[in-house]
């Protein structure tokens, strides 16, 4: 667990090659100047309990269907748990059919994932977290061989390196 107070042991080598404490007793205080990393923080309204976050990314929990599951669920909820301020999720989480998912992210494409997010954001909550997505246009990043077979949408004609797509 994150916490706002450190407590040592004043070790130093003694003659022996064994540690023992600089007086002979164990050192354990408060931090007098608390860790900025710790303190909470206020932005536009939203109130984090600390400045420790994890960004986005898509670590391939997802459901059939796209959909983020008690597993996936979980995984945020455990960060929650440890202590986290802020938890990212949904690592590139596709926004449109014609951006499909070519990594396993979450699909928001359809109105099915709200009580997936509604559950994910209840449960971080509990434990004193706040939740963020990320959503994107995957552009030619992502594939038109997968979900509807869609022509890729991007700012070029270029040829994406990893998945071989030409763009519309």
């Amino acid at each position: 667990r994150i916490r706002g107070e450190t407590c040592w042991r004043s070790l130093q080598l003694g003659t022996t090659g064994k540690r023992s404490s600089t007086n002979g007793s164990s050192v354990c205080a408060s931090v007098s100047k608390p860790d900025p990393l710790l303190a909470p923080l206020e932005l536009k309204g939203i109130k984090l309990k600390n400045r420790v976050m994890s960004t986005s990314h898509a670590p391939n929990y997802v459901e059939a269907g796209g959909m983020p599951g008690l597993r996936y669920r979980k995984y945020h909820e455990e960060k929650a748990k440890g202590g986290i301020g802020l938890t990212m999720f949904g690592g590139s989480s596709t926004v449109s059919l014609d951006s499909p998912s070519a990594f396993g992210q979450i699909d928001v494409t359809r109105d099915e994932v709200i009580p997936y997010f509604q559950e994910l954001a209840d449960s971080v909550h509990e434990h004193g977290a706040a939740t963020m997505i990320q959503l994107t246009h995957l552009g030619w990043r992502t594939s038109d061989t997968v979900a509807d077979w869609l022509p890729v949408v991007a700012p070029s004609r270029a040829r994406e390196r990893a998945h071989r797509s030409f763009s519309k």
